[in-house]
């Protein structure tokens, strides 16, 4: 296997990697419109909050029975 890049190349190629990297802007919604976007918002919200809901759920009915 012989050295493919000097030092010097790899910092270039370091570079240019970080060049390539999009910076997130908040106020982009990438292709989607304001409505769809607060939509999935209030999606991923209930989600979270059903989703915590049935493990505390899970964790009381576990205790009653004794599991």
């Amino acid at each position: 296997m012989n050295e493919d890049f000097t030092n010097e190349e790899r910092k270039k190629k370091q570079i240019t990697q970080k060049n390539k990297t999009m910076k997130w802007d908040r106020n982009d919604w990438q292709g989607r419109s304001k409505k769809q976007v607060e939509n999935n918002n209030q999606i991923l919200a209930l989600t979270v909050i059903i989703g915590i809901g049935t493990f505390v759920i899970a964790l009381i009915v576990q205790s009653l029975l004794g599991l």
